[in-house]
């Protein structure tokens, strides 16, 4: 079922980014913390970038024939090094762990994303990457802005973003007036954008690990659960709306209500989108290859940045303007009015349990 979906999905949207395969080697101890913060942060990569990267893990302390190897690679490489954990990218290596020494692996890999395929044995062959819609292409052919705008508007559909679109929809249904629904759902995709920029700018989906990934996607479920249960209470209440739990905090805020509801909508999809941004591939790393290759720096880089994610921008509202539009010919100009909240709060329940107990469904992870 899984891969029919995602066969699915690639054949609707046209959105296959792929690059040379790195390599990367990694000979460590069986209770080395240092070995183990290493692995997290290698398996948060291979989250990242897929089938771009190819992690090969030795135990050391326990295998004498992984020691051997690791020896042996040392010496083809003329590397006295010693410790763990010892990681060989090509004929770069890395002693030890530590942020700093995170970065600088995330560095190489980048660098062997567009020059080969990590490994001493293979030629470098040239800045070429295949790129959604263009194919294979030199991209030191064009300007780099060319790529900031269209890769920005591509990476809206990252399949990993179907979920977000369909949380988004789900909220919108549950409300009666376009004014609003447009309102809150441009609260909903400032915050999805801003979390996007932080991430492009600092790479902070690298240091979230497996583990708080796992508890932020149980926070995401669970407030997707209570957001739901919320709309549901009002669908129920609909004969004395007053008494639904919505129509309370309404109330309470008075005049001030509709601001409210956009700023805990931006705060929440801050938080969704978090999950979905550490869960997603390559196309960003993609793009930062890409801003390296060009030697791309200081005011020059700022703009490239701000050109991908004012394209993400556009696209992100030109979607969210056909979900409305979507939603008042299908559901608030038909029969299924009285049932939008119904709908909704379905819907929302669905995501929320399709988030704790079949992620790689709504993430589209392997």
């Amino acid at each position: 079922m899984k891969k029919f979906l995602l066969l699915v999905l690639l054949l609707i949207l046209p959105f296959t980014v792929s690059a040379k395969e790195v390599n990367i080697d990694v000979f460590y101890g069986e209770t080395c913390p240092y070995c183990h913060n290493e692995l997290n942060y290698l398996d948060t990569l291979k989250r990242q970038l897929g089938d771009n990267i190819n992690i090969k893990k030795y135990e050391v302390w326990n295998n004498k024939d992984n020691s051997k190897l690791m020896l042996d690679v040392q010496k083809r490489l003329n590397d006295d090094a010693s410790g763990v954990p010892y990681t060989v990218i090509g004929d770069k290596t890395f002693v030890g762990y530590s942020e700093d020494i995170g970065r600088e692996i995330h560095k190489e890999v980048i660098s062997n994303l567009t020059c080969g395929s990590g490994d001493k044995t293979h030629e470098k062959s040239g800045n070429t990457l295949v790129l959604p819609l263009l194919g294979r292409t030199d991209v030191e052919s064009k300007n780099t802005i060319f790529y900031s705008f269209i890769l920005g508007a591509l990476d809206v559909f990252n399949p990993c973003s179907i979920w977000i679109i369909l949380i988004l929809m789900a909220i919108l249904i549950a409300i009666y007036n376009e004014k609003k629904r447009f309102k809150i759902g441009i609260s909903f995709v400032c915050g999805y954008v801003l979390t996007y920029l932080i991430f492009i700018m600092t790479s902070l989906s690298l240091s979230i690990g497996n583990i708080y990934l796992s508890i932020l996607r149980i926070i995401v479920s669970i407030l997707v659960l209570v957001i739901g249960c919320l709309i549901l209470d009002s669908f129920m209440r609909l004969k004395d709306e007053k008494e639904s739990y919505l129509a309370k905090a309404s109330n309470t805020f008075g005049k001030k209500q509709m601001g409210v509801f956009m700023i805990g909508t931006f705060a929440s999809s801050l938080i969704i989108s978090l999950v979905q941004i550490s869960s997603s591939s390559s196309l960003p790393v993609i793009y930062e290859a890409i801003l390296n290759i060009n030697n791309v720096t200081g005011f020059a880089y700022g703009l490239n940045i701000f050109i991908y994610i004012l394209s993400f921008l556009i696209v992100s509202l030109l979607i969210l303007f056909i979900i409305v539009k979507f939603i008042n010919l299908v559901i608030m100009n038909t029969s299924l009015k009285p049932y939008a909240r119904l709908i909704s709060g379905i819907m929302l329940l669905l995501l929320s349990g399709f988030l704790i107990f079949f992620p790689e469904l709504l993430l589209f992870t392997v």
